[in-house]
């Protein structure tokens, strides 16, 4: 065996750009992760309470126990209010909607003791922020990648690699 041809194909794994490109993408998994973390933050707690009093006023919205009391001015008596059919619950709900909502607040309030809420613009800046970081790390990548195979080597793309950055003309990555 000719000791030369050793050297004419050495392993990927030894070009120090293979665990380059592996950091690099540890990092982006890292940022993928904690901009996964930023989209399921809570929002602040004034919100979650008024979507609480919007989804609580929703429950019983319809029965007007105004139009039902008049019923029973009615001069015959026989025309009172019918809460078994479809006001049912929209009756029920009008009466016991205070104490659900004493109790969901509660619970909220309990949940955002260790958790501050972030707003929507406090939100979209962080992940701005990430997808910014990801982004460049992506074009270091890629470089890299595009390097190992002007050396005749060829190494995988990641299969959530960014398109607009893996077709990108190799003159864009000059500089």
């Amino acid at each position: 065996m000719n000791t030369t041809s050793k050297n004419l194909f050495p392993s990927v794994a030894s070009y120090p750009t293979l665990d380059e490109i592996e950091k690099i993408r540890a990092s982006i998994d890292d940022l993928a992760a904690k901009r996964s973390e930023i989209e399921m933050l809570p929002p602040p707690k004034n919100v979650a309470l008024e979507r609480l009093d919007n989804w609580i006023a929703g429950l019983s919205m319809g029965y007007q126990v105004e139009d039902a009391a008049r019923k029973f001015l009615a001069p015959t008596g026989r025309d009172i209010p019918n809460i078994v059919g479809s006001d049912c619950g929209r009756f029920l709900m009008r009466f016991v909607a205070p104490v659900i909502r004493e109790e969901y607040a509660a619970e909220i309030e309990r949940l955002y003791q260790n958790k501050p809420g972030v707003t929507e613009q406090e939100r979209a800046k962080a992940i701005a922020g990430i997808d910014d970081e990801t982004f460049d790390l992506e074009l270091a990548e890629e470089r890299l990648v595009r390097l190992c195979e002007e050396r005749g080597h060829y190494i995988a793309r990641r299969p959530t690699a960014n398109p607009m950055i893996v077709l990108a003309a190799d003159e864009e990555f000059s500089s």
